[in-house]
């Protein structure tokens, strides 16, 4: 649950904020035994405390494949929070 101060020191409930979440995308290289390649992943941070749960994936082709399929699972965590918490 997320919450603020108000200016008479009582707390008050706040929706989360996109903002306090953020995609973050990683580079790693791979072999198939022959050949070494880069393979991306993503996973999702939240900045005021840890999320308590991993939310990321891997094996994307590219940095942009990695970025949009983070987002979209973000968009989807956002969603799902429940506004009063």
């Amino acid at each position: 649950m997320l919450k603020s101060l108000s200016n008479n020191g009582m707390s008050e409930k706040r929706p989360p904020s996109s903002r306090d979440y953020i995609v973050i995308t990683k580079t790693a290289f791979v072999t198939d035994g022959v050949r070494w390649e880069p393979r991306w992943m993503w996973n999702i941070s939240r900045r005021s405390k840890p999320l308590g749960v991993r939310l990321h994936g891997e094996n994307f082709l590219s940095q942009q494949a990695a970025r949009a399929a983070g987002q979209k699972v973000l968009r989807e965590l956002l969603a799902a929070i429940p506004k009063g918490e």
